[in-house]
């Protein structure tokens, strides 16, 4: 009987799928160590506990007039990858639900198992792929290994370009990225959505110093500015042909109008904010 390794879910959530409501469930675990990462309870296995699949599945049956889609988090999903091969079969096979997860991409063959049952992958791209020195602040990392890892990264970006809603997310953190890194970033979104079928979107994130982040020095620093957000997600706007968001805790998902739109110095609201809490941890 497999099981996952877990530290909670969530039985209805807002803000993990864009524009869709989710089961959410938190692998542990993590390949990196992200300095600012915000789920350091989570990434560190703290009150974790194994739920069979079965148990998952009983909870789904439960949740599915609710939600569109299972969703799976963490830490680093694909960790856990031959589980939720296992998982997203049978959901497919059981019920009407898509299926979803976050990744760092650092794990390409877990993404290329993974890709026949996945309906929307999540990749979080830290900081421009060209520069290993940024990358390994941003991942805590050294930069030796941060050079492969980025090579294992661009690996599983194309391992998923096949998935039908691909999204990919940047979080603003201060000292580390700015408004050029997500122009960068950006770009190479661009590049990688270049002849894909399905929908691409980019969400640029606002940092938010919670207090299970894991550095201290980045628990004390400020969230990122709303309006340095916005200023980034319109010059991204301008030069990633997919649809660009914003997403920060006082407004919530915003969608950034293309250029060409007339009202394009306004950003449309997706969701409400919402605070993330889990459940059953």
């Amino acid at each position: 009987m497999k099981t996952i390794k877990i530290a909670g879910y969530k039985t209805l959530s807002l803000v993990d799928v864009l524009e869709h409501p989710s089961f959410t469930i938190w692998t542990t675990g993590c390949n990196l160590k992200c300095p600012w990462c915000s789920n350091t309870p989570v990434v560190e296995g703290k009150n974790a506990r194994h739920i069979t699949l079965e148990e998952v599945l009983e909870l789904l049956r439960d949740s599915q007039k609710l939600i569109d889609y299972l969703h799976i988090t963490g830490g680093e999903p694909t960790l856990q990858h031959q589980a939720l091969v296992t998982l997203f079969q049978t959901v497919k096979a059981e019920t009407n639900l898509r299926t979803s997860y976050d990744t760092n991409a650092s794990i390409p063959e877990a993404i290329e198992k993974l890709r026949p049952y996945t309906d929307h992958v999540a990749i979080d791209i830290k900081a421009p792929l060209s520069k290993i020195s940024k990358y390994a602040r941003a991942v805590g990392l050294p930069e030796k290994r941060t050079a492969k890892t980025i090579e294992k990264i661009k690996q599983g970006i194309k391992a998923a370009l096949d998935t039908p809603f691909l999204e990919f997310r940047t979080t603003m953190v201060p000292g580390i990225i700015e408004k050029k890194d997500i122009i960068e970033i950006s770009k190479t979104v661009a590049e990688y959505a270049t002849n894909r079928n399905g929908r691409t979107v980019y969400i640029i994130q606002q940092f938010i110093p919670y207090q299970n982040v894991r550095d201290p020095k980045y628990r004390s620093e400020k969230a990122t500015p709303i309006q340095k957000v916005l200023e980034a997600g319109r010059q991204a706007s301008k030069t990633a042909d997919v649809e660009v968001y914003i997403r920060t805790i006082e407004t919530g998902t915003q969608r950034i109008p293309p250029p060409n739109n007339k009202h394009q110095n306004t950003a449309e609201s997706i969701n409400t904010p919402t605070t993330i809490t889990r459940e059953k941890a």
